[in-house]
């Protein structure tokens, strides 16, 4: 098992936790992303967990190098990030 492998099954697990608490609150709108509303929230918890909320490194290894969660421009991410308050 790569380092790949435990953020990838972490992210997954993560997405199954907030799966039924999130149903009502997902919108149409983010139906249209590349990157889901689901793959944000593990994005986000993953880079509070193990960068220290640094999402600039978070970025570099889980989207970049391990290729964990689907590609999307930082600046986007970012900004995703801001409008739903993480």
């Amino acid at each position: 098992m790569g380092l790949g492998d435990g953020y990838r099954k972490e992210a997954d697990f993560i997405r199954s936790v907030i799966l039924p608490k999130m149903e009502g609150c997902y919108s149409s709108k983010a139906n249209r992303e590349k990157m889901s509303l689901y793959d944000l929230v593990a994005f986000a918890v993953l880079a509070h967990k193990h960068f220290g909320g640094v999402y600039k490194r978070a970025y570099r290894l889980l989207i970049e190098e391990l290729k964990t969660f689907p590609k999307i421009r930082y600046n986007k991410l970012v900004e995703r990030l801001n409008r739903w308050g993480y």
